[in-house]
């Protein structure tokens, strides 16, 4: 069996040429991002080497300005050196200036979508900065007149928003030790079920996520069966393990279609997956007060931690003075590892689907008689920006954003 060569390394990368000030003069060229820049024809060379820097010269542009020789040679050279960081310097505003236009455009989005407004409602904002403007700073119309905030545009800045929100929490759950499910269904103005997913997670530090994860209308039937499968299309979308699931909270079925029967199919799926999806109150009384707790009621991998925990008067204090998570935290992770998963488990459990019913208030009034074509699309990703408690990354957005300008010229 043959093994291939490691490949080698070109001659020219291993060399550490530099730019010789004398070939500006020589050769009218400029050191440019570690390449020579011509400043007659703003090609560049890709090699810093005086022997392709002269052909290029040569080539192009020796039968023009060869003549030219001492002051004037010195003038020309000076002449063109002004002349292209002029033009660098315009293009380098005209990019900021962009930029800057298209951010302002994501953050109107942003609070638009923060506040349930409608896409159309960008044009008038803008109309409101355009009168601003033309009484306050008319010189800088230019620069207003750029922002983009027509409803197509903030539609799409949504949908960016949302996706950026989405990679947030798909970065977030990499670290998830335990997480919890809260889910609800209700229908919007145009008689469709929509289904409402809340995820709760804790890494090893006992940082607490949660946040909305997938917002599904259900088309057609909305059994327990279609439910469980908008689960597992979210567990697949966010990389997480059913194993790794605490606790699944409903509102015991009574929103969903009427009926329990829903909520039992549903339970049932969920027992195939994981033992018990239901955080009895035995563990979170456990939970809440370890140092009065009966150890044989503990499972066996805590009994002997909880054992050395209730001896130690020390940790008994931190108890008394800090919240449940603090103290927890505050476990040595060699001494107390088991116990303090177990904490990270009953920390990921929702109370209640209070956010459930919160956003379906809220999507009431976004999806309304008003706004009954809105897509599902853009309905999730409203509800996603207006329930987040993420920052929307807009550099990272901007930079994913290619701007076209136009190329230097002599």
């Amino acid at each position: 069996m043959s093994l291939s060569k490691p490949q080698k390394k070109r001659k020219v990368d291993l060399e550490c040429r530099a730019f010789k000030a004398e070939w500006s003069e020589n050769y009218f060229v400029t050191e440019l991002d570690g390449k020579a820049l011509c400043l007659l024809c703003s090609d560049t060379v890709a090699v810093l080497k005086e022997y392709n820097i002269r052909r290029h010269y040569q080539t192009k542009h020796s039968a023009q300005y060869s003549q030219l020789t001492g002051k004037e040679r010195s003038q020309k050279l000076e002449t063109l050196k002004r002349s292209i960081s002029l033009q660098r310097s315009f293009f380098t505003k005209m990019k900021n200036e962009n930029k800057a236009a298209s951010k302002v455009s994501l953050r109107v989005a942003h609070l638009l979508a923060k506040e349930g407004k409608p896409f159309t409602d960008g044009e008038l904002i803008k109309s409101c900065l355009i009168v601003a403007v033309e009484e306050m700073c008319p010189e800088k119309m230019d620069l207003f007149n750029n922002i983009s905030l027509s409803a197509r545009t903030v539609a799409r800045r949504v949908e960016d928003i949302g996706s950026n929100i989405t990679n947030q929490l798909i970065n977030k759950a990499n670290d998830f030790e335990w997480f919890s499910l809260a889910l609800d269904e209700s229908t919007d103005i145009t008689d469709t079920a929509q289904l409402l997913l809340f995820i709760r997670g804790v890494n090893a530090d006992f940082e607490v996520t949660e946040e909305l994860a997938s917002m599904n209308s259900l088309r057609g039937t909305t059994t327990g069966e279609d439910i469980f499968k908008e689960v597992e299309e979210m567990l697949t979308k966010y990389n997480l393990k059913w194993n790794q699931l605490k606790c699944v909270t409903t509102d015991g079925g009574k929103n969903m279609s009427g009926t329990g029967d829903i909520f039992s199919e549903l339970k049932k799926q969920f027992q195939q997956r994981f033992s018990d999806p239901d955080a009895s109150a035995e563990d979170i009384s456990k939970f809440e007060n370890p140092f009065n707790c009966t150890i044989e009621e503990l499972p066996p991998n805590l009994q002997l931690e909880v054992i050395n925990l209730q001896c130690d008067n020390m940790l008994k204090g931190k108890f008394q003075e800090n919240n449940l998570t603090e103290f927890y935290k505050c476990l040595p992770s060699d001494e107390y590892g088991e116990l303090r998963s177990y904490a990270r488990g009953l920390i990921s459990v929702f109370g209640s689907t209070y956010l459930c019913e919160k956003t379906f208030s809220k999507m009431k009034y976004v999806k309304s008689q008003y706004r009954s074509a809105l897509t599902d699309e853009h309905l999730q990703s409203i509800m996603m920006i207006g329930s987040t408690n993420f920052d929307p990354q807009f550099e990272e957005m901007l930079s994913k954003k290619t701007i076209s300008f136009i190329p230097l010229v002599a």
